[in-house]
């Protein structure tokens, strides 16, 4: 599997349970609390925060690893402008795992 095959689907599902997370959570408004819709969808909401943080650390981690490993495709910087790029990334990164934590 290429690299960027697999940050593109990290990246989707992080997409996906952010979706599905947010229509949980709007779905538990409406139900009466504690019953079964209230309880299944809060459940739904709890897995799908869960696979968003997982998600998001990785591609956190990943990022710290390897800043430009996703963006070696097509027009790659040239080596001044490519470590410029790395530290930025990071950074970002480093940001926004520590904002997971």
């Amino acid at each position: 599997m290429d690299v960027s095959t697999l940050h593109s689907w990290l990246r989707a599902s992080h997409i996906v349970a952010g979706f599905l997370g947010l229509a949980a959570f709007w779905l538990t408004l409406p139900a009466r609390k504690g019953g079964r819709v209230h309880i299944a969808c809060g459940w739904g909401f709890v897995i799908c925060a869960a696979a968003v943080i997982v998600t998001s650390l990785i591609v956190c981690g990943w990022r710290l690893i390897d800043p430009l490993g996703p963006l070696r495709t097509g027009n790659y910087p040239s080596a001044p402008d490519a470590a410029e790029v790395a530290n930025r990334v990071r950074f970002f990164g480093a940001l926004l795992g520590a904002a997971n934590v």
